[in-house]
């Protein structure tokens, strides 16, 4: 979705990657299956690999949108408005992957939905099945002080090389890409994703010496090492009941290698990896098969493979490096000839004078002087948390982007046409999903703050606390997976707003990550939270309860020689615009040894991979089983976590280094009269699940939604 500059269009245009033909041939292939011409498993293969899931419920669907880098232009969210309002039950739901799903639609109103998607340049191909889904990007990226530079323009020229290609909807089993290192961190989780490319400046290319095992790679293609754009890439990583940080191939791969490299991955992949046992046909499975240096072999043939096919060269546009050799193709003619980006030598977003004016104020926002310009007046009551939580800002001078947080990750129909009214009027004329299941508007001018949080007010979308502890991610769980075991959206309530009840205990613990899964597979990421919650069961002889096995220490670290520490956030903006806006602090990142990165990867480099640590050069840490608590007890084993933390914690220690560092002993032994629980405790209350009105019971049944 690379975009382009067009004077008619307020913000960047951007094109679209839905084609027409692909919701034909859907139609297509629904009619042969009705007629009988193919059998049920070609009809359910391929309707995956379209997006379209069956449900718990038999009768209804779930559509998943895929959504590139998480990017929606405001018409996308209207086409995202209309297809909840016609043909779902009202609303949307942010996944963890960026993409946007639909619940309880008819399979009778599929086509409609897929060409409504469709007519808004959304497409659901790929999307889901075996397959390579949605390309993740930080929705942060571009604006970021610290980044190295923007890695969006490369995850989508890969999305647009690996869509509806020849490999990527036939693979063993589903193959996830991330982009990030925009933030000093590994914002994007890329260290759990089969290919995970973080940006970095300099370095010669090639593999790294640990991983390599002594294999040759080829130069770096004549570009300057001066100021060389390229990624730290990481390969196999996963969670679910293998988890495995993905493993360096590349500490440092030139830019231009990009669409090579992950091209060569899914080309072993679909070549050796095993279709036939679901349950171990991951990428991991294969490399845990292979070993690291038989793999890497693997994939310097591919490599060479390719290169003899006459290559996947990229080039950046004007502003990058452009040393590369003579005949490569930049990024701005990826496809069929045409223009696929702006000039990244310049800012492409307009200036705050090419803003629109500001709505003039409702009575409810009093203004200090009439003489004031409209966007001048006093904050709703909330404003400050708001700012303070939900805004960040940003490298150009003058701009924020601000955060809104989406409970559950729901948007209903309303707020969907807000946001992309808002999304126009505030800001770039779009809006990014992001991995919290949150949304984010991006170029909102710094005197325009308060304007903003007044409107998000009105259609309840300016709750403050986003990326807090009160921002708890969750799966859909068993209100519609097949496979889910419990229903994690009803605990991942339960906790929001026993926290927000609290905010004793919330400023104790403000950074820590609460994620929930309702089964093993992780699709809520409990695997990488601070305290991350698994769905499971409790049996009674025929008496069952839901339950959540508690997991501590789980997150994401970098190396210390990359580690950076977030830009020092500004305080908001409470004075009228009349006044000069607060000055940005300009400069470089915080010294790297301060940073909670650092000091984990620190920690791990003595640790090595024991008791749920990273690994030296980084990657992902994986909570440990501290223990399994009855469903309605999980709001006291919280407390008790975080009032340990808050007492025990060795100065600023952040909660995820806290708990990967805890003996584990110490946790059982904290939580061990909450899951002391046998048959004489058993209330009513505890015979149905959390956010449900029936008794509980498990309906598992085959799976076709992990994310």
């Amino acid at each position: 979705m690379l975009s382009l500059d067009d004077p008619k269009t307020f913000g960047p245009a951007r094109l679209g990657f839905a084609d027409e033909k692909d919701v034909d041939l859907f139609v297509d292939t629904l009619e042969k299956f009705e007629r009988g011409e193919i059998d049920s498993d070609a009809w359910r293969s391929f309707r995956l690999l379209n997006g379209v899931y069956s449900q718990r419920q038999d009768e209804w669907m779930m559509v998943r949108v895929k959504i590139p880098q998480g990017i929606l232009t405001a018409d996308q969210l209207r086409a995202l408005a209309e297809v909840a309002e016609r043909w779902s039950n009202g609303k949307g739901h942010v996944t963890t992957r960026q993409n946007v799903q639909f619940h309880f639609v008819k399979l009778e109103h599929a086509e409609e939905v897929l060409r409504r998607c469709a007519e808004a340049g959304l497409t659901t191909r790929e999307a889901c099945g075996n397959s390579v889904r949605n390309i993740t990007t930080c929705p942060f990226a571009g604006t970021s002080a610290v980044e190295p530079f923007d890695p969006t323009p490369y995850a989508e020229a890969l999305t647009r090389h690996l869509l509806g290609g020849p490999w990527s909807s036939s693979l063993p089993r589903k193959f996830k890409i991330a982009f990030g290192g925009c933030c000093g961190t590994d914002c994007v989780h890329a260290a759990i994703n089969d290919l995970g490319f973080l940006a970095r400046l300099g370095g010669t290319g090639g593999l790294s010496a640990r991983a390599s095992g002594g294999l040759s790679t080829r130069a770096s293609g004549g570009l300057s090492a001066r100021a060389l754009r390229g990624f730290r890439l990481t390969i196999g990583g996963g969670t679910a009941v293998l988890p495995r940080s993905g493993f360096v191939a590349h500490e440092f791969l030139p830019a231009t290698e990009v669409l090579e490299a992950a091209e060569a991955v899914v080309r072993v992949f679909h070549r050796i990896g095993d279709p036939k046992d679901r349950h171990r046909a991951r990428l991991k499975y294969v490399i845990e098969r292979l070993g690291q240096e038989a793999f890497l072999r693997e994939y310097e043939r591919e490599r060479e493979a390719i290169r003899s096919e006459g290559g996947r060269p990229l080039i950046p546009d004007v502003g990058e490096d452009r040393d590369a050799s003579p005949g490569q193709v930049p990024i701005s003619s990826l496809q069929d000839g045409r223009p696929k980006s702006r000039d990244l030598s310049r800012d492409p977003r307009p200036a705050a004078s090419d803003h629109r004016s500001a709505p003039a104020p409702t009575d409810s926002v009093p203004v200090h002087d009439s003489a004031l310009p409209r966007s001048g007046f006093l904050p709703r009551p909330g404003y400050t948390e708001f700012a303070r939580t939900n805004v960040r800002p940003q490298k150009q001078p003058g701009f924020s982007t601000v955060i809104v947080r989406l409970p559950l990750g729901d948007v209903t129909t309303g707020q969907f046409r807000s946001l992309a009214d808002l999304a126009g009027r505030y800001g770039e004329g779009e809006a990014r999903t992001t991995h919290e299941q949150n949304v984010v508007l991006r170029y909102i001018p710094d005197d325009r703050l308060a304007n903003l949080h007044a409107e998000l007010e009105t259609t309840g979308l300016a709750r403050p606390g986003a990326r807090t502890v009160v921002d708890v991610t969750s799966c859909p769980g068993a209100a519609s997976c097949r496979i889910a075991v419990t229903a994690s959206r009803g605990l991942a309530s339960l906790l929001g707003e026993f926290l927000e009840s609290r905010p004793d205990l919330v400023a104790k613990a403000p950074s820590l990550h609460l994620k929930i899964s309702g089964c093993p597979n992780g699709c809520g990421q409990h695997h990488i939270a601070g305290i991350g919650f698994q769905g499971g069961v409790r049996r009674f002889g025929k008496t069952v309860i839901p339950q959540y096995h508690v997991f501590l220490g789980g997150g994401i670290s970098i190396p210390e020689t990359v580690a950076q520490a977030f830009q020092p956030v500004r305080e908001p903006l409470l004075e009228p615009v009349s006044q000069p806006a607060l000055q940005r602090v300009p400069g470089t990142p915080l010294p790297a040894p301060n940073s909670p990165a650092a000091r984990l990867a620190k920690r791990a480099s003595a640790a090595g991979r024991t008791e749920g640590r990273p690994p030296a050069e980084g990657g992902a840490t994986f909570g440990r089983l501290a223990a399994r608590i009855p469903a309605r007890r999980v709001p006291s084993a919280l407390e008790r976590l975080i009032d340990l933390y808050a007492t025990e914690r060795i100065g600023d220690e952040a909660p995820e280094e806290f708990f990967a560092r805890l003996p584990l002993d110490r946790a059982t032994k904290l939580l061990a009269d909450l899951e002391e629980f046998g048959p004489e405790d058993v209330t009513p209350q505890d015979l149905v699940d959390l956010g449900e009105e029936k008794a509980y019971a498990v309906q598992v049944s085959a799976g076709e939604c992990a994310v």
